[in-house]
């Protein structure tokens, strides 16, 4: 199933390739006809060249923001006192594409509104997903595939080392650096769960015969924990209230009532939809600091969302004015670990950040964001594992046929024999009562409650009703 999924790929990024060979100005092909790939060279050209479409380059490499801040302080000018175009006033024609960036996410996306850039730019999109999915989904995970047919990762709980941390990582080497546990060979934990591919994807990985999958999750997992460390008195009212914090935040940004939003669940499902998703990105983003810019390209990349920088700045606002606690949450976490270097989790697991002290302000940056995402993210993976440990030891469990197969994050995944859904809610019911108090002397001010998916297929999971 997974090498029909790679052809339909191939197909999809030929198809891409084609329109966009048929959109690319003709004198760039000329110009590199003896090999011509849609390099970030070529794509330069494209976008900015004398051949091409001649557009005004906005975003520099991380090469050319430093030589431009150094000629700034030579000639005496202010922080971005000195244009891009200026800038590249005196650097060589040929030399120019090495210091202006090809990023889709950061610039090109710019340009969308072009009449030739923009269905460009669809078409590279789509050229580079199905390529991504089939290097990384199909090629990556099946040179991992067993004897036996099926995928056996393994799972950390570990940085390989502060190089690969800083970095960003060989995922191979690198581990999880927010107190998750890391799944390698194959990355199954990465399987998407949103867009074209997600689906057929996870049609691939079916349950075995008279079984059925099943998925266990905390609900909002993140956003209940980030509640009770930040505590948030809005946050942990909507959700003793029992309301959908995803919602809530959608409609503050649509400006209308939490009850307005959700009356269009039945009278616009897809205006509900709509304001329910692009909340998720605002909660996942601005909840761990993002600013308003970095949100945007997080917006785009992570969630196919295209928000202008003036409306992310608002939605921003917006954010914390109906949050205000959480900034408070996010310095005090900081301060803490600039003064100690380390944070640590409500159940005990302590995250060591040396680099916090770096005059590298990208990794001092980046220190920071962990201060504030690793406490949150830790501990719902910490709960996930101690739920796997009690499971595993739970003859009853053992005895009906449940198999623990993995785990992502915030849920548990596996099989159950076919009519022995009773199982899964007595999991459930020990995910959401797990004794946190007694053994670890935390008091979380929310239960962390449970949702359940069972299916034929991972691609075909529906919610399972634990209350019936």
């Amino acid at each position: 199933m997974l090498k029909a999924v790679g052809k339909e790929c191939d197909i999809e990024a030929a198809q891409a390739k084609s329109q966009m060979n048929l959109i690319t100005p003709l004198r760039v092909r000329r110009k590199w006809a003896d090999n011509f790939k849609y390099t970030p060279r070529i794509l330069y050209d494209i976008f900015f060249g004398e051949r091409g479409w001649g557009l005004t380059p906005k975003v520099l490499t991380e090469s050319g923001q430093k030589e431009k801040k150094l000629l700034e302080k030579k000639l005496g000018l202010g922080r971005d006192e000195l244009s891009v175009t200026k800038y590249l006033a005196d650097i060589p024609q040929d030399q120019r594409y090495k210091k202006v960036s090809t990023s889709i996410d950061e610039h090109l996306k710019m340009f969308s509104s072009h009449a030739e850039a923009g269905p460009f730019l669809t078409n590279l999109r789509t050229k580079n997903k199905a390529e991504k999915i089939k290097s990384s989904y199909i090629d990556g995970f099946l040179k991992h595939l067993r004897p036996d047919g099926r995928f056996h990762p393994s799972y950390g709980l570990y940085v390989g080392s502060l190089y690969e941390w800083a970095k960003g990582g060989d995922k191979d080497n690198a581990g999880a650096n927010t107190g998750r546990t890391s799944a390698k060979n194959p990355h199954v934990q990465t399987i998407p769960k949103r867009g074209k591919w997600a689906k057929k994807l996870r049609a691939c990985y079916p349950a075995p015969e008279g079984e059925q999958l099943f998925n266990v999750d905390f609900s909002q997992g993140e956003l209940k924990i980030t509640a009770c460390l930040a505590d948030d008195p809005t946050m942990l009212q909507a959700y003793r209230d029992g309301q959908d914090l995803h919602l809530k935040t959608g409609a503050r940004m649509a400006g209308i009532s939490y009850e307005a939003g959700k009356a269009l669940e039945e009278n616009d499902p897809d205006e509900y939809e709509r304001i329910r998703y692009g909340a998720k990105a605002c909660n996942f983003g601005f909840v761990y600091r993002q600013s308003p810019g970095g949100f945007v390209n997080y917006a785009f990349r992570e969630w196919d969302l295209e928000i202008p920088l003036p409306e992310a700045e608002r939605q921003h606002k917006e954010f914390f004015d109906l949050y205000d606690r959480l900034h408070r949450w996010h310095n005090t976490y900081v301060q803490y670990a600039h003064k100690y270097q380390m944070v640590r989790n409500p159940l005990g697991r302590v995250r060591h950040l040396p680099l916090i002290k770096s005059k590298n302000r990208k990794l001092s940056s980046m220190a920071e964001r962990q201060a504030i995402n690793s406490p949150v993210q830790s501990t719902l993976s910490d709960l996930c594992l101690w739920a796997i440990s009690i499971a595993e030891l739970d003859m009853r469990l053992d005895r009906e046929g449940l198999q623990i197969i993995g785990m992502t994050h915030d849920s548990i995944y596996g099989y159950i024999p076919i009519g022995q859904e009773h199982v899964v809610k007595r999991l459930a019911d020990m995910m959401a009562n797990l004794p946190i108090e007694d053994v670890f002397e935390w008091k979380p001010q929310l239960q962390f409650t449970v949702d359940a998916e069972l299916g034929p297929t991972m691609g075909a999971m529906e919610k399972f009703d634990l209350a019936a």
